[in-house]
């Protein structure tokens, strides 16, 4: 039993590095985006 609350433990702790690592990139890619869109406002109006 104690063998299953380590690799339970494991698990959980590669996942959530794995969700850090996902929000980081998606916050990262909409402020990228959201650069962009602006300058793309700036030069139509």
């Amino acid at each position: 039993m104690e063998g299953l609350t380590t690799i339970l433990g494991t698990v959980l702790g590669f996942l959530l590095q794995l969700a850090t690592l996902i929000v980081s990139f998606l916050v990262s890619a909409l402020t990228l985006f959201l650069d962009f869109f602006r300058s793309l406002v700036g030069l139509v109006s």
